[in-house]
């Protein structure tokens, strides 16, 4: 990660859903960093959501100079379900020989886990407004974005 410009100010982590913090260490120059212990009532930085918080500003705390490089090591929220989500909003990208859609949008939505493979019965082309039998070899394209 690269320190942010304000001094006791906030870093945002690239992903959400944290725990906790493992170690925060600065890369070029190998100090470590410890958290903010309220009992204790020492500590460098807060974890605050999903930010690195350096507001802390007591004598001899440490804080990542602004611009340089560190490394957090920190632990994720378990997810035990995921919600998905499909329609048939229609985009169309070049490079395909022919693009047809309908003009009804259609909602899919299910959940499952992280141990499971997403599946879903989807409806038949021909179910969709505005199907012609001009049309051949329809079937469906799921992008994840």
């Amino acid at each position: 990660m690269v320190r942010g410009t304000d001094r006791n100010g906030i870093d945002p982590l690239p992903l959400s859903n944290v725990k906790s913090i493992v170690s925060v260490k600065g890369k070029d120059n190998g100090i470590t960093y410890h958290e903010w212990n309220d009992h204790l009532r020492t500590g460098d930085f807060k974890l605050t959501s999903n930010y690195i918080n350096w507001s802390p500003s007591k004598e001899g705390i440490l804080e990542v100079e602004p611009g340089d490089k560190y490394i957090v090591i920190y632990i994720r929220k378990e997810i035990d379900t995921v919600k998905v989500h499909l329609d048939t909003t229609y985009y169309e990208k070049t490079g395909a020989d022919l693009d047809w859609h309908s003009p009804e949008v259609k909602v899919f939505d299910g959940i499952c886990t992280p141990q499971e493979d997403f599946k879903m019965e989807l409806p038949l082309p021909e179910s969709f407004e505005g199907d012609d039998s001009i049309y051949q070899n329809i079937g469906f394209i799921v992008e994840d974005n």
